[in-house]
């Protein structure tokens, strides 16, 4: 397929006016003077000047096609013909895969240290005037270095410099692009793409064939046709792999009043029963150990732990009376070290609660405790395992008029608010409230007979808004009262304390009356009465919102009066007060955040610090998985010192410290599980490659140098084009020399 790398040269070939004007300027030069004796010499003088009209036109049309000649070689014009190892400079793109299955093996053996080892091997092949470009295909595609390079000293140290990636899968596809996207800037007439990979099915996609027909279609816009090689460097003997796929709390908040349950999940990819030895690490401390037989799949094993209140410090904005609402840990799993160690261990962040601050807002003041709803509500959140003993829940219990006026930083020290039969709210409080829960609040709202429909109405936005339902209207036990229902998985990840895989109902609990609602189409109703909500629930932003249909007292039913009010109402307000922002377990390649705590009006700030410590910190110490430490500076964001580490791919715990009277707070990057199971690319998806994008796939580098020897490549014309440029000026310098003898 013959073509032009630099076509815009082409515009050089108007140059072929210089001689033709100067062979017209020629031409006026000269007039025709009449004289005696010119009758005797006309005719041989018609004869001669015939004679040099063709000699200058021929002089002319050397130098036009010498002017046209060099401007086709300047645009350097290329065809496709020919077969056998092409001279030509040649760009060599090495795509280096970076998913963390190119560990699996052992020294030599290793999947990426066959890919180094070929790699090198192919920058010694390279000619003079070759360069290359060097880019790991994880996640997303990244260049070793900015633009090709011709040294080879610099690409060994580069490729002796490259590390294991970490990356969940390698997208091959996105690699492919951005590869033609760079070939496009090279200027060289002969393109080569090698692929170093182990040769796992994750990572190419090949169910979407679409993707490669598009990634063809671009192929074929290129001026350059790379020729594309894949070679699977995988180990020599069958892998064995087991992975820590997860490791979750039961419950969605951790706390130092209950023991919390861990769920761990290993996944085996052999095809038998394997025997893993598990280990549970609690702040880098082994506190427990044991041997798991697991089937083929996944199998899921438990770990308890209760978290200690000792050592915590007092909180200075309660005088002492609590300790600190929360406190940074991290466990970590790890099994034994397999042909696959990346997927080994898995790391968890917590936030471990000493306290939950809520807020319960009173819509009434009744004279009797049992008309009471936010009493009620107040004294079941209130409430311990233990008589006189702090509970979990730090309550303040006010009446409307008392925050009708607050702003969202008012409400900030809140992780719940409950409105306990509230009847209608101000803009400035409704608006308080959405900025408060699309921060990560949680808010529950629960009806009463005060209700003003139409005000909670026109908080919901169509259903957008809010409020997660429409309320109708009041109804009435006619005959016998209702039981709520708990459908079988509808209240998973909110409740926990019965069985959420199976209906439950509370037969117990008589409602004579509750608020007939209408839930938004993205709520979730998590118990009714038949075919009407009893609870609804809903994320809004980044935090929850919950609607209790009935009322919090014993006008409407017996509920609080039942065993299942307190655990009901205290699991629920653990849901919603479980959102943490910014979040602290994060995927490979999230930024991680850290926000200090703002500066008080007073003197001291919450963690003690004064705020003369406050306006010195400008940066935070962060340690990352492998013990490094980096300096990262912080900036003043709404009210906040905010620092940012964007660099999260590998995973394992980070650790933030600040100041020593401030705690070290820790986040975790989990490993993605996507490549654990090591399966390699079927006939099919193979045939699908072969069909689009790759010329050759090899298993070896000798293999790759007999598909090189074959291959057809583009040969330049423009050494050829200077050569003829040059042998038509000689000849048209000899030929005008001759002319003017």
């Amino acid at each position: 397929m013959p073509g032009f790398l630099n076509i815009w040269m082409l515009l050089g070939g108007l140059l072929v006016t210089i001689p033709i004007a100067i062979h017209l300027l020629n031409r006026a030069r000269f007039r025709t003077e009449s004289w005696g004796a010119m009758m005797f010499l006309r005719k041989a003088t018609l004869i001669r000047s015939q004679r040099i009209r063709a000699e200058q036109i021929l002089l002319m049309l050397l130098r036009c096609l010498f002017f046209i000649l060099l401007a086709l070689a300047f645009a350097r014009p290329f065809f496709s013909a020919g077969t056998g190892s092409s001279e030509d400079p040649t760009t060599h793109v090495l795509v280096v895969d970076h998913s963390y299955s190119m560990q699996q093996g052992d020294g030599e053996d290793e999947a990426f240290e066959q890919a180094r080892k070929t790699a090198l091997a192919i920058v010694d092949e390279m000619g003079a005037a070759d360069n290359m470009l060097i880019i790991l295909a994880g996640i997303r595609p990244e260049p070793l270095f900015p633009n090709m390079s011709f040294d080879k000293k610099f690409l060994r140290e580069k490729i002796r410099g490259m590390r294991p990636g970490t990356a969940d899968t390698a997208d091959m596809a996105k690699a492919m692009s951005h590869v033609y996207w760079r070939l496009e800037q090279s200027s060289l007439p002969r393109h080569r793409v090698y692929i170093l990979t182990d040769g796992q099915r994750h990572g190419w996609r090949a169910a979407d064939s679409g993707r490669w027909q598009k990634l063809l279609d671009y192929r074929r816009l290129l001026k350059i046709a790379p020729l594309t090689y894949l070679l699977q460097n995988a180990p020599a003997n069958t892998m064995r792999n087991a992975a820590v796929l997860n490791v979750y709390p039961a419950s969605p908040i951790v706390d130092t009043f209950r023991t919390t349950h861990f769920f761990v999940e290993i996944a085996s990819y052999g095809t038998k029963r394997e025997s893993v030895h598990v280990q549970f690490h609690v702040d880098g401390t082994l506190y427990a150990e044991r041997d798991v037989t697991c089937n083929p799949g996944v199998s899921v094993i438990q770990f308890d732990h209760t978290f200690s209140r000792l050592g915590v410090r007092p909180d200075p904005t309660t005088n002492g009376r609590r300790t600190s609402r929360t406190s940074s840990h991290h466990v970590s799993v790890t099994i034994d070290d397999d042909d696959l160690v990346a997927d080994n261990s898995f790391a968890l962040a917590l936030e471990v609660k000493h306290s939950i601050p809520v807020l319960v807002v009173e819509g009434h003041e009744p004279r009797d405790i049992w008309d009471a709803d936010a009493g009620l509500l107040s004294l079941a959140l209130d409430s311990s395992a233990k008589p006189g003993t702090a509970g979990l829940f730090d309550v303040t219990r006010k009446n409307l008029y008392e925050v009708e006026d607050a702003d969202v930083d008012d409400l900030e020290n809140y992780k719940t608010i409950v409105l306990a039969n509230v009847p209608s709210f101000s803009h400035d409080f409704q608006f308080a409230l959405e900025q408060f829960v699309e921060r990560g609040g949680g808010l529950l709202v629960a009806l009463g007979d005060r209700i003003d429909a139409d005000a909670y109405n026109r908080t919901s936005a169509d259903g957008r808004g809010l409020i997660p339902a429409r309320l109708s209207k009041i109804r009435s036990a006619e005959d016998q009262p209702w039981s709520p229902t708990f459908a079988a998985g509808a209240a998973r990840s909110i409740l926990d304390l019965f069985d959420v895989n199976r209906t439950k109902i509370l037969n117990e609990i008589y409602v004579a009356k509750f608020w007939e609602t209408h839930a938004a189409r993205d709520a979730r109703v998590v118990a009714r009465f038949g075919e009407s909500p009893f609870l609804v629930c809903r994320g809004y932003g980044q935090g929850r919102v919950a609607l209790w249909t009935t009322a919090a007292n014993t006008t409407w039913s017996n509920f609080p009066l039942t065993q299942d009010y307190l655990p009901l109402l205290q699991n629920l307000a653990v849901y919603l007060s479980a959102s943490i922002k910014p979040p602290i377990n994060l995927a490979q390649g999230d930024a991680l955040v850290y926000a200090f705590p703002p500066a008080p009006a007073s003197s001291t700030g919450p963690t003690g610090l004064t705020l003369g410590e406050i306006e010195l910190w400008e940066h935070c110490t962060l340690t990352s998985p492998d013990g490094r430490q980096h300096e990262v500076k912080g900036s003043f964001v709404g009210g906040q010192w905010v620092a940012e580490w964007l660099d999260t791919a590998q995973a394992g715990v980070y650790t933030v410290a600040v100041h020593e009277k401030v705690p070290r707070k820790h986040y975790a990057v989990a490993l993605r599980p996507g490549e654990g199971d090591l399966v390699s690319l079927t006939t099919d998806d193979r045939k699908l490659l072969l069909s689009t994008v790759i010329t050759g796939i090899v298993d070896s580098k000798r293999a790759l140098d007999a598909a090189i020897a074959r291959e057809t490549g583009a040969t330049e014309l423009w050494r050829v084009l200077v050569v003829l440029a040059i042998l038509l000026l000689c000849t048209e310098l000899y030929l005008g020399w001759r002319f003017s003898g």
